[in-house]
Formats: structure tokens, C-alpha cells, sequence
């Protein structure tokens, strides 16, 4: 080759191919900000935590609070039944179907939540412990 050049070309990259990189880098960044912003609070305090025991026995399910963690009360909900706990050592019992699905959820004073144990209650024929 006798050193062609191609005039015109020279250009990294076209400005199409541009864009959606800056489109690409802008959305990911939202992203991990998104992400930051609501898994951590002012306080420094991150997810919503706590620790229970929970027992099935003669068609009931118990739910005992055994270590706060960063709730601030728990929420027991068997079928259409929610109660409340709102003090560590304190449980509540409901009644229930060993088919019937247990939710706890743990609830911080500013209103964030997570589902700390989930399942039928059926497999909680034994003590069992969950964070």
C-alpha cells in the first residue's frame, strides 16, 4: 500500500455511538445513587433487622421477638390476622393451617421495612430462629 489516508475518518468514534455511551454511564450512575440513597439513612443505620423464634404447634403458630436488631416493632401476619409486637421478649400467637403462610416484618421508627421470615407454617414445627 502506497500510504492512503482516508480523509473524512478520522473520527474515534461516531457521534451516535457518543450518546448512547453517555446515556449508558448516566443510568448506571443513577442506578448505584438510586440504590445508595434508599438502603441507607441519614443515621448511618442500613437494612431493617431483628431476630424471632418462631413455633408451630397444634394449629398454632408462635411468633416470640428474642433481639431487636434496628426494629422498632415487628408485624406477624398469618392469613387475613396481623398483630403487632412492640417489645423484645414479647410474642404473639395465632391460630393456623399447616398450609397458611407466616410473614414477619420488621419495622424501623422512620417507617422502613423488611421481610425478615417468610414461609408455611407447617415448617416451623420446631423452634426455629430467624434474623
Amino acid at each position: 500500500m502506497h500510504g492512503h489516508t482516508l480523509r473524512g475518518t478520522d473520527r474515534g468514534i461516531t457521534p451516535g455511538i457518543a450518546v448512547a455511551a453517555l446515556v449508558a454511564v448516566s443510568v448506571t450512575l443513577a442506578a448505584v445513587l438510586g440504590t445508595w440513597m434508599l438502603t441507607t439513612t441519614p443515621g448511618g443505620v442500613g437494612t431493617v433487622d431483628a431476630q424471632t423464634e418462631i413455633v408451630y404447634e397444634g394449629g398454632e403458630i408462635t411468633v416470640q421477638w428474642t433481639q431487636e436488631g434496628t426494629a422498632g416493632r415487628l408485624r406477624v401476619a398469618v392469613g387475613t390476622e396481623v398483630r403487632t409486637i412492640t417489645a423484645v421478649g414479647d410474642e404473639v400467637t395465632l391460630p393456623a393451617s399447616p398450609d397458611q403462610q407466616v410473614v414477619v416484618v420488621a419495622e424501623r421508627s422512620d417507617g422502613d421495612a423488611a421481610v425478615i421470615a417468610r414461609g408455611d407454617t407447617g415448617s416451623y414445627r420446631e423452634s426455629d430462629s430467624f434474623f
